[in-house]
């Protein structure tokens, strides 16, 4: 899990560091390279190894979380996932790219939440709207004992709604 998340800010910060440097050399050498198609295409890029080397799943559209299948991408569609009824320790990694995703968590739950955003949205159960940056949330009396949410949105939308 861990390492998913370390490469994933990895290939975030090289696509920062190569926005910064077109930028850079378009302003003050006037080198004249399309931004928005570059970025475009390393986005496409990260997502089809994701798709190849990660080993998830995609186009889901509704699904209980049974506790099995714990990787989910949700590319050009959307999805709903039920984990109201998760009271263990479980982790559900959730990567939405162009596309639409919704998490229903149980009211009071015990659950930590660590969400990235590049150009999306996250709403976490705070009301919070993450559109640019990471944050990390606790939910309940024990969280460090109930399901962990690792969700990292690209130009899409996730919420996560207690029900």
């Amino acid at each position: 899990m861990k390492n998913d998340r370390d490469f994933t800010k990895l290939v975030f910060g090289i696509i920062l560091i190569l926005i910064g440097s077109m930028i850079f050399l378009s302003t003050f050498f006037n080198i004249s390279i399309p931004i928005f198609k570059t970025v475009i295409s390393f986005l496409l890029i990260y997502s089809g190894v994701m798709i190849l080397f990660g080993k998830k799943n995609f186009y889901t559209v509704n699904e209980k979380f049974d506790g099995k299948k714990k990787d989910y991408l949700v590319l050009f569609s959307s999805t709903h996932i039920d984990a109201s009824d998760v009271e263990d320790n479980k982790t559900i990694n959730i990567d939405v790219i162009f596309g639409e995703g919704t998490v229903y968590i149980k009211k009071g739950m015990n659950c930590k939440i660590y969400s990235t955003s590049v150009i999306g949205q996250i709403r976490t159960p705070d009301g919070e709207n993450i559109t640019f940056g990471s944050k990390d949330m606790k939910i309940g009396e024990n969280p460090d004992e109930g399901l962990k949410i690792i969700a990292t949105v690209i130009l899409g939308t996730l919420k996560i709604v207690e029900k």
